[in-house]
């Protein structure tokens, strides 16, 4: 679990697990009380160290004059948590300790301000469990961007019967293929996304249909699954993959969080 963020210098708060949580423009007190919280949740095996939407997004609110809040899930980038010892639940509750702890009402990080939540891959996953159970008067809006939910579902139909505990599946993006642990896949099955899950903020969903990884049709699936009073658009990009990363994609993000902002600003008088 994690505890409380301590002050590590200026713009970075330190976990006790050993992640970090970084806030664009240094001290809060530079913004203005209640502009906007973007929080980047990363996917799986992702660190914001080597993220271009990270780095985007850390631009793009600089520019805005908000806030930007990312970190790493245990077992990811300088984690002490080891990576076989982390379950879909542990990563739920971490960002649901995020959250609090960055627009709580005892936060010294970016209190008093709307949330957007910026879901990766399984971070959007992560991200509705949370608004929809954890916080779900917290979070303002929730952009996915080549969102999977439920993986661990469909990893457990993948993985051969002969395998034990660990199965290094193959992956594009490491020649050595990823440790899935049955632990990890077993503890999915607590916390899947189900039909009329609720979350009543605006959501916008994209994804590419180059996605070789995530079929874009998960997007869609997220859409029916949803029972929302507030909006959920689907944007589609034919020739993009799924890490979304190209500067066109970029783009396509950044013209979401402007869509998303203006309707958190219909309810919220922004400073």
């Amino acid at each position: 679990m994690l505890e409380r963020f301590e002050i590590a210098r200026s713009g970075q708060y330190a976990l006790s697990c050993g992640r970090q949580l970084v806030s664009t423009l240094g001290s809060p007190q530079l913004l203005p009380v209640g502009r906007p919280c973007i929080l980047l949740v990363n996917g799986f095996r992702s660190t914001f160290t080597n993220s271009k939407k990270a780095r985007y997004l850390e631009d793009w609110c600089a520019q805005q004059r908000f806030h930007f809040v990312t970190y790493d899930h245990a077992g990811h980038g300088d984690s002490s948590v080891a990576f076989q010892d982390c379950t879909i639940g542990q990563w739920r509750s971490d960002l649901a300790v995020v959250v609090e702890q960055v627009t709580g009402q005892h936060s010294t990080i970016c209190p008093a301000s709307p949330l957007i939540l910026v879901g990766s891959s399984m971070g959007l996953w992560l991200s509705l469990l949370v608004a929809a159970y954890d916080h779900p008067s917290a979070i303002s809006g929730i952009i996915g961007v080549g969102g999977s939910i439920n993986f661990t579902e469909r990893l457990l139909k993948e993985i051969p019967l002969e395998i034990g505990s660990v199965w290094m599946r193959p992956s594009r993006y490491d020649p050595n293929g990823y440790p899935i642990h049955r632990k990890l896949l077993n503890s999915g099955r607590e916390h899947l996304l189900v039909k009329n899950t609720v979350i009543n903020c605006p959501i916008e969903l994209i994804h590419g249909m180059c996605d070789v990884d995530v079929s874009w049709e998960q997007s869609a699936h997220v859409a029916l699954l949803l029972n929302t009073t507030s909006s959920v658009v689907v944007t589609l990009i034919k020739d993009a993959d799924h890490r979304l990363s190209a500067p066109s994609d970029l783009q396509v993000i950044g013209q979401a969080l402007d869509r998303l902002v203006e309707k958190v600003s219909n309810s919220n008088k922004l400073g």
